[in-house]
């Protein structure tokens, strides 16, 4: 028994070693994780980015390792398309480019991170997560030469955040920061928060447009659905309206006994097979036009229907107005009474234009109403006394 609680004993403290043990390696790989990669030169960019390293420190720049660590900890949560390049110099700095061309100094670290990385490395796939778009961006600070370098990707040139947008405007932020006690990290922070923010709202903003003309497609395609229904029973009200107008008046010739039924369904047919976006104008038009002809078709039968009640009631004011002092109204009567000859004529032979006949006779009546109405007014003025009329001073 005393064996076997020494063996106990032994095995607890071997885990416990083996735990201590994984403990320090593991603080220790996080430790060297959390730096930023100290690099001689630009070239070491291109040969050791990846994305987990979005820092890289070239020389003295006067913030400490922790600042340095939390910064790379903070670019990974949130500017993780974003690599940030701290140099205290540009001075003797070389890169050769694929192509055997050499450049030195503020143009190697600029010809390097502005198409070396994007062309050389995985950094050129990074991809907006939203459009699909690259996004890959890259801030650069060169602090003896006391400028600033800022390289973008579609996503920021097609959205007015690119680096034709840099100098001047992008670039405040990190001015800022610099000419108020020389803050690097807030350079770095505040140039990524600004481009990102208006970077995420453009796109937000695409987005929710994006949502309005679906859902504006959406009801436009509901919407021709229930012209189609409502147009489909106006079609076959006509249909049997039109029958009814054969069996009355045989010898008809006019549209109303041969409506383009045939043409009609075939429109809506056309307009049923092609409810998409791309095709929603043109069948709103499409539509449209059938939805004004079997108007005016059902107008031409209601107003044929009508016709008769129409004629009496303009008769009898035909009717008044005869004896009109001087006869001025004859001339509008003679008019209204071929208008509503006319109308009957059309109803008749199934015309369309029944109802507009019979407007103009009404109006041709009201201008004899105001004709009667003028003319009592002169009559009047001339028998009034002498002394009564007006005198011009």
């Amino acid at each position: 028994m005393t064996r076997s609680i020494f063996r106990t004993f032994y095995q607890l403290n071997m885990l416990a070693i083996v735990l201590l043990a994984a403990r320090s390696s593991y603080a220790q790989r996080g430790a060297v994780e959390s730096r930023p990669i100290a690099i001689d030169s630009v070239q070491d960019v291109v040969q050791t980015w990846s994305v987990e390293t979005p820092l890289f420190i070239k020389g003295s720049i006067g913030v400490s390792e922790q600042q340095l660590a939390e910064l790379k900890q903070w670019l990974r949560v949130n500017g993780p398309h974003w690599t940030v390049v701290l140099l205290s110099t540009a001075a003797g700095e070389v890169y050769e480019a694929p192509d055997g061309r050499q450049y030195a100094d503020l143009d190697a670290v600029e010809y390097a991170l502005g198409k070396g990385l994007s062309n050389q490395t995985a950094f050129g796939a990074l991809e907006n997560p939203v459009t699909h778009e690259r996004d890959g961006s890259v801030f650069v600070l060169f602090l003896r030469e006391r400028k600033f370098s800022y390289f973008s990707s579609d996503a920021q040139d097609r959205r007015a955040v690119g680096k034709s947008h840099w100098i001047g405007e992008l670039d405040r932020p990190a001015f800022r920061a610099m000419t108020n006690g020389g803050r690097i990290v807030d350079a770095v922070k505040d140039t990524v928060k600004t481009i990102n923010g208006r970077l995420n709202q453009a796109i937000q903003a695409e987005t929710d447009a994006a949502k309005r003309a679906e859902l504006e497609q959406s009801r436009a395609i509901e919407f021709l659905r229930s012209g189609m229904v409502t147009a489909t029973a106006s079609i076959d009200d006509i249909e049997k309206k039109s029958k009814g107008f054969r069996a009355e008046h045989p010898s008809a010739t006019g549209p109303l006994t041969i409506p383009p039924i045939v043409d009609w369904r075939k429109t809506l047919a056309g307009i049923g097979t092609e409810l998409t976006p791309d095709r929603t104008r043109a069948n709103e038009q499409s539509l449209a036009k059938v939805a004004d002809e079997l108007a005016r078709y059902l107008n031409a039968f209601a107003a044929s229907a009508d016709l008769e009640a129409q004629k009496k009631k303009l008769e009898s004011r035909m009717q008044s107005l005869q004896g009109s002092p001087n006869e001025v109204a004859n001339p509008f009567i003679e008019k209204s009474n071929s208008l509503l000859k006319a109308a009957r004529e059309g109803s008749q032979n199934g015309q369309l234009n029944i109802a507009d006949s019979i407007v103009q006779a009404e109006r041709s009546l009201a201008q004899a109403d105001q004709a009667v109405e003028q003319e009592n007014r002169r009559l009047d003025q001339v028998r009034l006394p002498e002394t009564a009329k007006p005198h011009l001073i």
